[in-house]
């Protein structure tokens, strides 16, 4: 079968999740007042980052 015009809609979710969760973490990161936020958004960055390689493994 011709798949050229075909999109994978797994990696497209990976790579959609991966930029939201991995800005979503920085902005908490970057403007969190709070003394454990920061860690949580460096946790979600990490999360992010992890799915857009996972996305990049999928073919």
């Amino acid at each position: 079968m011709n798949q050229k015009g075909h999109f994978n809609i797994v990696k497209l979710t990976l790579d959609l999740s991966g930029f939201a969760i991995t800005i979503g973490g920085a902005l908490i990161a970057r403007f969190a007042k709070d003394e454990y936020l920061p860690i949580i958004g460096g946790i979600m960055v990490a999360v992010g980052m992890a799915l857009l390689g996972i996305s990049r493994l999928v073919k």
